[in-house]
């Protein structure tokens, strides 16, 4: 169960005004999908996280993603990310921490997720079929980032879609995930979405994921160091 609980936590992303009528009008502002220098070595970012369930369970922690030096992983050059969770269940002061690795590979220009592995419980997911992920995007494009499957034979579908914010010069990057045992029943969803501007910078962080046998979903949000 806490194997499952740790690979939601992996999902590992404007509307302009009207124009001279009173339809809306798609957004021509174009957004990266990841921060310069998000996969060089040393890059970090950080940030504070409150959460509650549906039950009223409420979490306090932090969000660490750190870019590690380059690796091989499943037989190719890598760029890896360290995504470090701690958190602490509020009213019995119970902590608990997971720390993944999200292996991504290195060409610029054809940038694909390629595996994740747990560096708690060993667990590792690797990329069955995955897509380039561009370097830029639009308000209402996204797509399938890849098709995993991990050391349990579950299947790990990730997308991604690029959404209109509050803020009409920023935009809701989605990186959505849904694991399936080898059944095919879904038993986990969540979502890890980032307000970002044109340049990719991350101004905020929201985090979803609903593991269906505990039956009480959580949501964070979370506010950068």
């Amino acid at each position: 169960m806490k194997r499952l609980l740790l690979l939601c936590l992996l999902l590992v992303f404007l509307a302009a005004p009207g124009c001279d009528d009173d339809s809306p009008q798609p957004s021509t502002t174009v957004y990266q999908l990841f921060p310069n220098g998000y996969f060089s070595a040393g890059f970090r970012e950080e940030y504070t996280m409150t959460g509650t369930s549906t039950n009223g369970v409420n979490f306090q922690g932090t969000h660490l993603e750190l870019t590690q030096a380059t690796t091989s992983f499943d037989g190719q050059q890598t760029n890896p990310v360290r995504i470090q969770d701690d958190w602490v269940e509020v009213s019995s002061n119970t902590p608990f921490s997971t720390s993944t690795l999200t292996y991504y590979s290195t060409q610029a220009d054809d940038r694909r997720w390629v595996g994740t592995e747990d560096l708690v419980s060993t667990l590792v997911a690797t990329a069955s079929s995955n897509a380039t992920l561009p370097v830029t995007a639009e308000i209402g494009e996204g797509g399938l980032v890849a098709t995993f499957v991990d050391t349990f034979g579950n299947t790990i579908n990730q997308t991604w879609a690029l959404q209109a914010a509050t803020n009409e010069d920023r935009a809701m990057l989605v990186w959505a995930t849904e694991v399936r045992d080898a059944g095919g029943i879904v038993i986990s969803e969540g979502n890890t979405t980032y307000e970002i501007d044109p340049s990719g910078t991350r101004q905020s962080l929201t985090i979803f994921f609903d593991l269906k046998v505990l039956a009480d979903p959580v949501s964070w949000v979370g506010v950068k160091l």
